[in-house]
């Protein structure tokens, strides 16, 4: 069962919001899924991770940060989309079909290192997923991901091998004393997982089948992690 929602942040603005079900009685592991500065809840790799997640039987929630809703940017200090973000959490959790013991947060680019933040201050929070984090420069992993090597949780991080905005290399320096609950996964494509340019319809069926194949990735590293819970 998928449902459109407005859900309401600490701050008393609404969020446009998607969430779906696994069929069958019971409560479910759930994921929820922070969008990219640009890359929003109809992005293709976010529909595929959720449509596959619910497959997999784990509850699913997607949203638009507000400031998307609005046609505007980011707060400079991401406070505003922690706040976005903490709120989806805090209503997720709160669903009567979800297990709110077995949470993943998972997030696209922005919505990685947002992600990131919350799951470092919510230790009950099962798992994260990195999606197309950035590290520019080797100043980028302290920034946007404090610690990472020092996080004992599950956490999975997939990058695209042409992403133009990581630098695979000052990614991988940075993750050098991580543990082996940080699972590196390596995937063709830029910073959308695109492995085409331009709007030929052949190369527009590859880029797709290309986030499907990734995205399963995903899937099959959150049922692995939510079994052990």
């Amino acid at each position: 069962m998928t449902e459109s929602r407005l859900l309401t942040t600490v701050r008393g603005d609404q969020l446009e919001a998607v969430v779906a079900f696994p069929a069958g009685p019971g409560k479910a592991p759930g994921l929820v899924i922070a969008p990219g500065s640009s890359y929003g809840k109809e992005g293709p790799m976010i529909v595929s991770l959720f449509q596959q997640a619910v497959a997999a039987d784990i509850a699913a929630v997607r949203f638009d940060w507000h400031y998307t809703t609005l046609g505007r940017q980011p707060s400079k200090d991401r406070r505003k989309e922690a706040e976005d973000l903490e709120s989806v959490l805090s209503s997720f959790c709160t669903l009567s079909q979800v297990d709110d013991r077995r949470i993943v947060l998972a997030g696209k680019s922005l919505g990685a290192a947002v992600g990131y933040r919350i799951f470092r201050t919510h230790p009950e929070v099962a798992g994260a997923v990195l999606l197309t984090p950035v590290f520019r420069d080797d100043s980028s992993g302290q920034r946007n991901y404090p610690d990472l090597s020092q996080e004992t949780r599950p956490l999975m991080i997939l990058a695209g091998n042409r992403d133009p905005l990581n630098k695979l290399e000052v990614m991988h320096n940075y993750l050098g004393n991580a543990g082996k609950n940080v699972n590196v996964t390596i995937v063709d494509g830029d910073h959308g997982l695109n492995i085409f340019r331009g709007n030929d319809p052949d190369r527009a069926i590859a880029n797709a089948e290309n986030v499907t194949a990734a995205m399963e990735k995903v899937v099959h590293w959150l049922k692995a992690t939510l079994a052990q819970r």
